[in-house]
């Protein structure tokens, strides 16, 4: 394996190592250094098809007696009898994620809820009647949900907003919830698709994300989408003469409003499939400490892959990757030679199985001089299979 690497597996296995369970699991991908700003919630908590909107800082005043079977939910409360928390919308539920983890995570279905308003006087608050609940890791333990799928003898869930005005929330609520009166499954789809794309489009790329916004130049910019096992994150994916950017529409777990990584710490980069079309993107990173401090990043695990909006699109972003890593090569004063045959250009051909490499490798396991381990994962890798996608 001339200039790139003596054994075309070991790149696979090193990867296959580095992943943790909970690296595979942690939603949305990004290292958030601290404690996490929720402790409970994350992306996996959506229900499939299911997209995330927005989340707002609030209080919720619980019916009486709906908390009775959660130990030590009700003492939570304060004085006037509201939890503090966030109120998170979907697509297709509002769930209401309390500070106090005794308190279990409330989602509401929006195809269930009965009755929405503000309530007069009151700038900040509305009511919600919902003829089903789920109630989510109470006492932040991982236990089954609890469905209530007769919540309407319960009555109201109050709701006061801490900073916005009520309407903040109600507008795209009442919104969601008219499109889930809508009968007709494809037509219902079909609207929150519609939504879905118009939030995605309406993304930007934040430039006080770059980690130098003085000399760093966008090459490429695009909605995208970050794919890992059960997650689809959307947001703005860029490229800069220096480093990748993925920026998620919502910073739903906290602390990573942007992730990144150096061009010079990127081993490799893949077309990959997502939901069987060819608009993936895997790209892989080299092991830490391989790479100076400056090109070490902030994805999760050794490889992120994104999701484009098209081939032609998905193509684009490989061309400018590739033609911003070379550059990077000749920058550090790498050279022609090896920014073209040893460096992520060449290690991408190599797990992509191309101008030869899939039968020297065969050739190689033939020999010997290649493990089973290592074929096998390199043909995956070949295939395009991936660590981050389940299809």
């Amino acid at each position: 394996a001339r200039g790139c690497c003596t054994r075309p597996g070991k790149m696979l296995e090193e990867i296959a190592a580095r992943y943790a369970p909970q690296d595979m699991l942690r939603s949305g991908g990004g290292r958030v250094d601290g404690a996490e700003r929720s402790r409970r919630f994350s992306l996996l908590h959506l229900d499939e098809g299911e997209d995330y909107v927005g989340d707002w800082q609030a209080s919720m005043r619980a019916p009486e007696g709906s908390l009775d079977p959660y130990p030590g939910a009700v003492a939570a409360a304060d004085s006037n009898g509201k939890l503090r928390g966030r109120i998170r919308l979907l697509s297709c539920s509002v769930l209401f994620d309390p500070d106090d983890i005794v308190v279990p995570m409330l989602k509401f279905p929006l195809g269930s809820v009965r009755r929405l308003e503000a309530l007069g006087g009151s700038a900040d608050a509305f009511e919600l009647v919902c003829a089903r609940t789920v109630a989510i890791r109470p006492g932040g333990r991982d236990v089954d949900y609890t469905v209530d799928p007769d919540a309407l003898k319960l009555g109201a869930w109050r709701f006061n907003l801490s900073h916005q005005p009520a309407g903040k929330v109600l507008e795209p609520l009442g919104q969601l919830i008219a499109i889930h009166q809508i009968k007709s499954t494809p037509e219902r789809r079909s609207a929150l698709e519609t939504l879905r794309v118009a939030r995605e489009d309406s993304a930007v790329f934040n430039r006080r994300n770059l980690t130098d916004p003085e000399t760093e130049s966008v090459c490429f910019e695009a909605p995208a989408a970050a794919i890992c096992p059960l997650v689809r994150e959307p947001g703005r994916l860029a490229l800069t003469d220096r480093r990748i950017y993925f920026q998620p529409i919502n910073d739903a777990t906290g602390g990573c409003a942007a992730r990144s990584h150096g061009l010079a710490g990127i081993g490799a980069v893949l077309r990959r499939r997502c939901a069987l079309r060819q608009t993936g993107l895997e790209v892989f990173f080299k092991a830490r400490g391989d790479a100076g401090d400056a090109d070490e990043g902030t994805f999760l695990g050794p490889s992120v892959l994104l999701e484009l909006r098209s081939e032609s699109e998905r193509e684009a972003c490989v061309q400018a990757m590739f033609g911003a890593l070379a550059a990077t090569a000749l920058r550090r004063g790498d050279g022609d030679d090896k920014a073209i045959t040893g460096g992520a250009v060449a290690g991408s051909a190599l797990l992509e199985g191309k101008i030869g490499w899939l039968e020297a490798t065969t050739a190689a396991w033939r020999r010997g001089a290649v493990s089973n381990l290592d074929y096998l994962l390199y043909l995956n890798a070949a295939a395009g299979r991936g660590f981050n996608a389940l299809t």
